[in-house]
């Protein structure tokens, strides 16, 4: 009686451990599944014009504001023809964001350096693609899509060779951007000689202090030498020998006393 007693609560432990994580797992799905529906990914609903030579910005942002920064973000173009040698088949990447730097080992090599994203816009949701110099080729839909977040957005992008911009875009060089910025090399270079120069002042500080003290040190101890009360002995006393006789006119003086060493 007791063993079927200890089954039936074994039996009735596990029914209750895998329905509490059953319950869990609908949870957690439904909350996920919630918190994925509350984003959007927003392009641009007017197609972005440009002539050959331009430098656009494809504008592309999650809605509401997500950090990206640490994220997979993937720009490709669904129009062209696909390269079926290429490492991920199906898809031809502009660019590619990911572990926190651009993955050109599967980016098209035409895009490798005339794409960027802002390292500053990722953090608050924008991944705007930047793309220099601009060609014929170019012409067509961009297409960028989130794996996280599985959302997507399009944005058309039209190469006229007769358009006259009137609002030029915001250069890609001008933004933030993942590669390292000029500015910031100047002043790491700044920097650098701030540092340096700062040391040789220190150094030669140092060395005038030393200076100074040996110089004192050796005053003191030519003081101290020519101090008689400094308790050096004083010379010896030479030994007096006897008067010789005077000249004439002179006493003749019989002996000199002197004292005995």
């Amino acid at each position: 009686m007791s063993v079927e007693r200890s089954v039936l609560m074994k039996v009735l432990y596990t029914s209750s451990s895998s329905s509490s994580s059953l319950w869990t797992f609908l949870i957690f799905s439904l909350f996920w599944t919630s918190a994925q529906g509350q984003y959007h990914l927003i392009g641009s609903s007017e197609p972005i014009i440009a002539a050959p030579g331009d430098d656009v910005i494809l504008p592309c942002r999650v809605d509401p504001g997500w950090n990206a920064e640490r994220k997979t973000v993937e720009w490709s173009k669904p129009d062209l023809k696909v390269d079926t040698s290429g490492r991920r088949r199906g898809v031809e990447y502009v660019f590619v964001y990911r572990f926190q730097s651009p993955d050109r080992d599967i980016m098209m090599a035409s895009y490798i350096q005339r794409t960027s994203l802002s390292s500053e816009g990722l953090r608050h949701g924008d991944v705007s693609l930047g793309l220099r110099n601009v060609t014929l080729e170019d012409n067509g839909k961009f297409r960028c899509f989130i794996p996280n977040l599985k959302i997507d957005a399009e944005v058309l992008l039209l190469v006229d060779p007769n358009f006259v911009s009137t609002t030029p875009s915001e250069p890609p060089e001008n933004r933030n951007l993942i590669t390292p910025d000029p500015q910031d090399e100047l002043d790491g270079t700044a920097g650098s000689r701030s540092r340096a120069v700062l040391t040789v002042t220190l150094l030669f500080f140092i060395l005038f202090c030393i200076g100074f003290l040996c110089k004192g040190s050796c005053h003191n101890k030519e003081q101290k030498g020519s101090d008689p009360e400094s308790g050096a002995s004083p010379p010896p006393l030479l030994p007096c020998s006897k008067a010789e006789n005077g000249s004439a006119g002179s006493h003749q003086l019989d002996s000199l006393s002197c004292t005995d060493i």
